[in-house]
């Protein structure tokens, strides 16, 4: 079991604590903390893969999104509040109540951004 805490690059308190399986070619046993949302790559017309490999996304307290990439590779986990080019994130927005995908996470109902720099 690898572990790895990860604080969200808005506020720096956030906190999230993520155990891979090594046995299993780094599976997540474990995340605890925050809400979290595996990223979606679009693989097709209508098709999406919303595998550990794209990404994870988490809701900080503070209201914003952050991301971690490579969590399930045994290289250190890359943070960032920017969603990466092609991939997508759901999100419910504490606003207006519109659930939606998008990169950047910004509601189209209400335009309140959740990612984006820290």
């Amino acid at each position: 079991m690898a572990k790895m805490e990860l604080n969200c690059p808005h506020c720096g308190k956030g906190k999230v604590k993520i155990e891979t399986d090594e046995s299993r070619a780094g599976a997540l046993s474990e995340v605890k903390g925050l809400n979290w949302f595996q990223l979606l790559r679009q693989t097709g017309p209508n098709e999406w893969s919303d595998s550990t490999t794209n990404g994870l996304g988490f809701q900080c307290k503070c209201g914003k999104a952050f991301f971690a990439y490579n969590v399930d590779t045994p290289e250190p986990a890359q943070v960032t509040p920017v969603l990466k080019e092609g991939l997508l994130g759901v999100w419910l927005c504490e606003k207006c109540g519109e659930v939606f995908a998008a990169n950047p996470l910004t509601c189209p109902k209400c335009g309140t951004q959740y990612s984006g720099g820290a």
